[in-house]
């Protein structure tokens, strides 16, 4: 089974496997030297992968009447390769 399937309904997605935090935080020594009690999973790595592609479309000069939907659909689309090529 891959790691991602595309809903037939254009405007969802259903993934299976999110890539795990990009941003996480652990327990332990703070740099200060204090006890760092907090655990933060942090955003998923697909929702980083998402926001980078979402800002290289953006940057890219899109047409206006683009719909915002489907550039988020888009987004997602990519992420999710993204995250199916690093699985292998």
């Amino acid at each position: 089974m891959s790691d991602y399937e595309e809903n037939n309904d254009a405007t969802k997605i259903e993934i299976i496997a999110d890539g795990g935090a990009a941003f996480p935080t652990e327990q332990g020594v703070a740099p200060d030297g204090t006890w760092n009690q907090t655990h933060e999973s942090g955003m998923s790595l697909r929702d980083w992968f998402a926001g980078m592609a979402l800002q290289g479309f953006l940057a890219s000069g899109m047409p206006q009447n683009t719909a915002p939907d489907s550039v988020a659909h888009d987004a997602y689309l990519i992420a999710d390769a993204m995250i199916k090529y690093r699985a292998g």
